[in-house]
């Protein structure tokens, strides 16, 4: 009896993977390529650029094509000559030209002849209610249509697009961010306006393409907070988990920004699905949505003039021989779920596409998951932390290694630690250790040690008393994990400033002298200025005369 291939499989390997039966090792780090922060800041920028401001234009186009598609057409010479003299009359009272076909528009199969060939007839007689057989040489009368067209052209000249849609002004240039629509420039613009869509979508909510693109109408619903006070954005959604590929409700936390996008969506399409082809009634496909972001990507970057956002920046990468290339980034939908963990894990602080703060994401993300995400999100951004928080002490040990400086409560406790690691690794900036033991050898350290904007903390966790966070807490159950909201760098036991946290030192001390300044203050008030003034000009001069003592 002849086995299929499942079936070999099944007698031969049982239960066990591929990885299992050749005993492969398995890498723990994600493989997908997070994409560069310039990238993604200004792509991020361009989609909420679409968003806010292209959309009304886009959507209002298209209903101006709906409505010229249902418009009824003149078939004979005599109203179609009254219905032109009406619309170059109108031109006329507006200042505009006739419709013309773009620089980059195909040339026709066949010419119109009487009539200039940049005209876009096609479109002129769409507008005028024509239908497009009153031109041509079989219908009686044409001669004098041609004639009224060429004229018009003649008078009042030709004008890029020709719908009537208005395009929104840039304040920062004063230019339309494009130029007038035609018909074939609608469906350009929904497929870009539907690329930015999911770039905002799947970027700040981190669901997967699947759990994106399975998105369906009325899939977003609000409901107040747990005190009340906010009001959440949700979206309804399904998870594909398992081997059997089953599907499960989940529910997404997110952003506004996420919930325009939704609403936009639903009005691209009268479908149940959102992400539907522009113009037709079939799901896009994952493959095609790859290829309408990196359109997008490469379609605003001509609108940068018009608009005053910066362009997509290039990437340099040196490729497997060595050659040094600059290219544009490829976009693949993985990247931004991996990109949003990383910077969500490494960089709370930092900002989304200049206004977004990540810290404010992740708070979005996971409220209403009980400690989990039915996507899994929250574990992976875990797991991006636990290698950042690594990456944070191999950091400061390389720095006491090589007598880089670092300061404040934490640097002792810090540096005896380190001490010890070297001892038992033999490690000298001489003779270097294998980096891969320094780091399984720091890997406890990294559990405890966090980032901050003002100091890094290297919690104590067999002193809890002398964590200033939580000594002044007000909380009566015992906590195990520093308040990070709470922390007090100036005089804390766990607090290591670094290089990177002299100049957000220096900008507090500067505000502070700002404040000084002001003659309303009474004397309390100036006192405690200057205590603090005092506390943070201390730790700015530590880090000033510990780099000092570097560079001598």
């Amino acid at each position: 009896m002849k086995l299929s291939a499942p079936e070999i499989k099944s007698v031969l390997w049982g239960a066990r993977r591929a990885t299992q039966v050749c005993k492969a090792k398995q890498n723990d780090e994600n493989a997908t390529q997070r994409i560069p922060e310039p990238v993604i800041g200004a792509l991020l920028r361009w989609a909420l650029f679409y968003l806010d401001t292209a959309a009304e234009n886009i959507l209002a186009a298209r209903d101006e094509h709906q409505l010229l598609r249902s418009r009824k057409l003149v078939y004979t010479a005599g109203a179609a000559i009254e219905r032109l003299t009406e619309f170059i009359a109108r031109r006329r009272a507006d200042g505009r030209g006739m419709p013309g076909r773009r620089p980059d528009y195909p040339a026709a199969r066949w010419r119109v002849q009487g009539v200039d060939r940049n005209v876009n007839v096609t479109l002129l007689c769409r507008l005028a209610g024509l239908d497009r057989s009153v031109y041509m040489p079989r219908k009686r009368g044409h001669e004098k249509v041609l004639k009224l067209i060429q004229d018009g052209v003649d008078e009042l000249g030709l004008e890029p697009g020709g719908y009537d849609t208005p395009i929104t002004v840039c304040e920062d240039t004063g230019l339309p961010w494009r130029e007038p629509f035609d018909s074939k420039r609608i469906t350009e613009e929904s497929k870009h306006l539907l690329a930015a869509c999911y770039i905002v979508v799947a970027y700040l909510s981190g669901m997967r393409d699947s759990e994106v693109q399975g998105l369906e109408r009325s899939c977003h619903f609000t409901e107040p907070s747990g005190d009340g006070v906010l009001i959440r954005h949700k979206l309804r959604g399904w998870v594909v988990k398992g081997r059997r590929r089953e599907r499960r409700r989940a529910t997404w936390v997110v952003l506004p920004e996420v919930a325009r996008a939704i609403e936009i969506l639903e009005t691209l399409t009268d479908q149940e699905s959102l992400f539907i082809r522009p113009g037709h009634s079939s799901q896009v496909p994952a493959s095609e949505i790859v290829q309408m972001i990196n359109d997008f990507a490469e379609h605003v970057n001509t609108l940068a003039g018009r608009t005053g956002l910066l362009p997509i920046p290039p990437v340099t990468q040196k490729s497997i021989d060595g050659e040094t290339t600059t290219e544009a980034w490829w976009f693949t939908t993985r990247q931004f779920r991996r990109t949003l963990a990383w910077h969500i894990a490494r960089q709370p602080f930092g900002l989304v596409a200049g206004k977004i703060q990540y810290q404010q994401t992740s708070v979005a993300i996971f409220e209403g998951y009980a400690g989990t995400s039915e996507s899994g999100f929250r574990a992976e951004v875990e797991k991006e932390r636990a290698e950042a928080q690594l990456d944070d002490i191999v950091e400061r040990y390389e720095d006491d290694l090589l007598g880089r400086p670092f300061t404040g409560g934490a640097a002792p406790r810090l540096k005896s630690d380190f001490a010890k690691v070297r001892a038992e690794l033999g490690d000298s900036p001489v003779r270097r250790a294998d980096r891969a033991r320094v780091r399984e050898m720091l890997r406890g350290m990294a559990r405890t040690y966090r980032v901050g904007v003002l100091a890094d903390c290297a919690f104590d966790e067999a002193n809890l008393d002398k964590a200033v966070c939580l000594s002044e807490s007000s909380s009566k159950a015992k906590r195990v994990l520093p308040i990070l909201d709470a922390c007090q760098p100036a005089n804390c036991v766990n607090a290591c400033q670094t290089e990177k946290h002299r100049e957000p030192w220096r900008r507090m001390v500067t505000e502070v002298d700002e404040h000084l300044k002001d003659k309303k203050l009474n004397d309390v008030q100036r006192q405690v200025l200057l205590r603090q003034r005092k506390a943070w000009q201390g730790i700015l001069d530590r880090l000033q005369s510990a780099e000092g003592q570097e560079s001598t």
